[in-house]
């Protein structure tokens, strides 16, 4: 990342002195957000676009991988989270458990089998599905 030089936050704010927000800080996160958004289609066209500053600051300090910033976004802006929501699945690891559900037939069995579970689905009764071994009625093991 390319440094930024210690007068620009003051030249800034002295260029611009109706509008706030150019402290060292928020200049570091400017750049840092700039680097990290980078890619063919602008940045207003991304999740990260459709989020606050405190959104994005929030994934430029907690998620590290490019990829992963992507997908906190995606759900962030998906699903309507706060900044302390966005935190929150952050910290406790949201990408890690997302499809380990036992209702996520496509996390627990190998591609072909999930074809054969759909067909198989639709003959039986809805509430009854054998899956595994295991009997689920009405979304309980049994």
């Amino acid at each position: 990342m390319t440094q930024i030089e210690p007068e620009l936050p003051r030249d800034l704010r002295s260029e611009f002195p109706h509008m706030k927000g150019f402290s060292r800080t928020n200049v570091y996160n400017m750049r840092a957000f700039a680097a990290a958004w980078t890619g063919p289609e602008p940045i207003v066209q991304t999740p990260s676009g459709q989020l606050s500053w405190s959104h994005n600051v929030t994934l430029l300090n907690k998620v590290r991988n490019h990829d992963l910033r992507r997908w906190y976004a995606s759900k962030a802006v998906q699903n309507g989270w706060s900044v302390a929501a966005l935190e929150h699945q952050i910290l406790t690891g949201l990408h890690t458990r997302t499809g380990a559900a036992p209702n996520n037939p496509e996390a627990l069995l190998p591609g072909s089998q999930v074809n054969v579970l759909r067909s198989t689905h639709q003959t039986l009764p809805p509430s009854e599905l054998r899956l595994k071994g295991a009997i689920f009625v009405n979304g309980t093991s049994r």
